[in-house]
């Protein structure tokens, strides 16, 4: 689902107010398509229209110093260089601004052409447009109490630029941080989300997509108590105390470092902290790429999302102790040390395997806790079952079962369950049957044996 554009626009994002003039004296094209506009050109140059000169392309400065009235040696103007998904961002809050002040605003596209529109994602299907590459002219009292004009530029780099009338810098850099403002606060609607990060077109820089939250809790994870309890020491630096710390002149910013076997849980409880946090905090979901390419971008990108949550999954990829040689190493070593600069962002990564990462990565001031997640225990084991086999454990002897999967994690253990499932049945369960599987292994990973054409 898309939204509409501000009025005063036709359906392909065309500002009607200031499109540029036909060639034709007549007869009067209007907002009509592009193929119809041409065809009635042809006819009418067949039949002989006046023609006059045709404009010269017009630049954003240009128009904007003709729209404010002075000569364009004597603009004011501030502009701003920002990402892929910056430009987006402020791209939602000038097409708000657009929609408030409708029957005021001059749009004009690139060079007098077309302006130009991009969908921004709002997440589950749900799309916007907002400017991408236009110049916008406010009168006096509409945006502010004298006028200003703004051109939004996408490409790479990409930049917004303010222009007022002579001598009031300070107004057109006013303007810009209306941007920062709106987008620190409702203005932004990334704020507050849970966002997927990934490396976006242009290679070092990030690009975000909405995603909904899990509908696991705590509940159908076991893990020890004193995990639970670093766990939440952790959130509380964002949360709970952190009115405290910034009484007392301490940082908010805080790392965690979760290491253990595959299956253990560490990706699940990133799952369930995220949907526990969402709202009082954004969350960043980080993709592998992101940190082999765009690590140091993926820290800049939250001074505009408010507190936020970072996670980071298996950084064996980029932290290992073999890849200290590489660019994305020392620059994954950098975001760190950036995120420390700024309150409010919490870093959660894990590892498979923390022997391996390089004594950098672990250094104090990059991770502040290394938590490792054991091993469930007999207790835990049990514990695991009942989620997994929660109806048809009454009559199962799940101490035993838990018994025979020493050394098992979570994850293989809900293995076992689902393995049982598919042999049995529900109504067949049996805790001899299970027995059978655990101690057969069949539930383990293991080549298939046969005759294959």
């Amino acid at each position: 689902m898309s939204e509409r554009q501000p009025s005063g626009t036709t359906t392909d994002g065309v500002a009607t107010p200031e499109r540029q003039q036909d060639t034709l004296l007549w007869p009067k094209l209007g907002p009509y398509p592009t193929e119809v506009r041409e065809t009635i050109r042809v006819l009418a140059e067949i039949l002989g229209a006046p023609r006059k000169k045709k404009s010269k392309p017009t630049s954003s400065s240009g128009w904007a110093a003709r729209k404010l009235g002075v000569k364009k040696a004597a603009l004011s103007e501030v502009k701003r260089e920002l990402s892929d998904s910056q430009l987006l961002l402020h791209g939602h809050v000038l097409a708000r601004w657009m929609t408030e002040h409708q029957a005021a605003v001059k749009i004009l596209g690139p060079h007098g052409s077309t302006p130009e529109w991009r969908p921004l994602s709002l997440g589950e299907d749900h799309t916007v447009s907002v400017p991408f590459h236009l110049s916008v002219f406010f009168p006096a009292g509409t945006l502010r109490d004298e006028p200003v004009a703004i051109h939004i530029c996408g490409g790479h780099p990409a930049d917004i630029t303010v222009y007022a009338g002579k001598g009031r810098r300070d107004l057109a850099e006013a303007v810009l941080d209306d941007f920062l403002t709106a987008l620190k606060g409702e203005g932004n609607p990334y704020r507050g989300r849970i966002l997927q990060v990934s490396v976006s077109s242009y290679g070092n820089q990030v690009a975000f997509e909405p995603v909904p939250a899990t509908h696991e809790t705590r509940a159908d994870l076991v893990l020890a108590d004193a995990v639970w309890g670093e766990v939440d020491l952790f959130l509380s630096s964002g949360t709970t105390r952190r009115a405290d710390l910034l009484s007392l002149g301490l940082p908010t910013t805080r790392g965690l470092l979760l290491a253990g076997k595959p299956g253990v849980g560490k990706t699940k409880l990133g799952r369930i902290l995220a949907a526990e946090v969402a709202g009082a905090m954004t969350v960043m979901i980080v993709e592998p790429d992101v940190l082999r390419q765009a690590s140091e971008n993926l820290y800049k990108e939250v001074e505009r999302l408010g507190p936020t949550l970072v996670v980071m999954e298996d950084i064996d990829g980029v932290a290992n102790a073999d890849m200290r040689s590489s660019s994305g190493f020392s620059e994954f070593l950098n975001a760190l040390d950036g995120a420390r600069v700024r309150n409010d962002v919490l870093t959660l990564a894990t590892t498979n395997d923390p022997g391996s990462l390089d004594p950098a990565v672990k250094r104090p001031g990059r991770f502040d806790t290394i938590l490792e997640v054991p091993l469930p225990s007999h207790e835990g084991r049990v514990s695991i079952l009942k989620i997994y086999l929660p109806r048809q454990g009454e009559g199962l002897d799940l101490a035993a079962i838990a018994g025979s999967l020493d050394g098992a994690t979570g994850a293989e253990i809900r293995e076992v369950a689902r393995r049982a499932v598919l042999e049995h049945g529900i109504e067949g369960l049996t805790t001899r049957r299970i027995l059978d599987i655990t101690a057969t292994g069949r539930w383990k990973p293991s080549p298939a044996v046969g005759h294959y054409l």
